[in-house]
C-alpha cells in the first residue's frame, strides 16, 4: 500500500496497512501518539516528517504552541511545519523526555526538506514511537532537555 496519504482527513486504515497507528499517547497530556502495529527492525524507516516550508522570520512570529509541529535543523530559513497534514504520520511521534526510552530518531534530509523517522532499536508491535525533539524545543517551553 502507498504510505503517503492526502492531508485532509486522517486515513487510519492506510496507516495500519503501513504498520503504524495513531492512538492516545501513553504520555499523560501529550494527546495522540504514533504506535507500530508490526515489528520494525533497527535502522528501518517507519515514516517521514515533511510539510510546509517556513522561513525563520515566519516561525519567529508564531506562538510557542503554534510551533509544536515545526521542525528546524534544515538550514537557517528552512523550517518544516506538519501541523496541517493529519496524515503526515511523523507528526505524531512524541518525545517522552527520557533518553533511555527513545526508540526512534529523526534523520534530517536537508536538500529534500524532510526527515525520516528511523528505528534506533528493534521496535515491537504496539510500542509507542519516541524520538528526541532536541534541546531548543524543550527550552522554548521552559523545560530542560531530557
Amino acid at each position: 500500500p502507498k504510505c503517503r496519504m492526502a492531508a485532509d482527513d486522517f486515513d487510519r486504515a492506510r496507516a495500519i496497512a503501513c504498520g503504524l497507528d495513531v492512538r492516545e499517547s501513553l504520555i499523560s497530556g501529550a494527546g495522540q501518539g504514533l504506535f507500530v502495529t508490526r515489528r520494525f527492525v533497527k535502522g528501518e524507516v517507519l515514516t517521514e516528517y515533511k510539510g510546509e516550508v517556513l522561513s525563520l522570520a515566519r516561525v519567529l512570529k508564531m506562538s510557542v504552541e503554534e510551533r509544536d509541529y515545526v521542525m528546524g535543523g534544515f538550514g537557517l530559513n528552512v523550517h518544516v511545519d506538519a501541523r496541517h497534514d493529519l496524515n503526515m504520520l511523523g507528526r505524531y511521534v512524541n518525545d517522552n523526555h527520557n533518553a533511555s526510552q527513545l526508540n526512534a530518531e529523526f534523520i534530517k534530509l536537508r536538500e529534500e526538506r524532510k526527515a525520516l523517522v528511523t528505528a534506533l532499536r528493534d521496535i515491537e508491535a504496539d510500542e509507542e514511537v519516541y524520538a528526541s525533539y532536541g534541546e531548543s524545543y524543550w527550552r522554548a517551553r521552559g523545560r530542560e532537555p531530557g
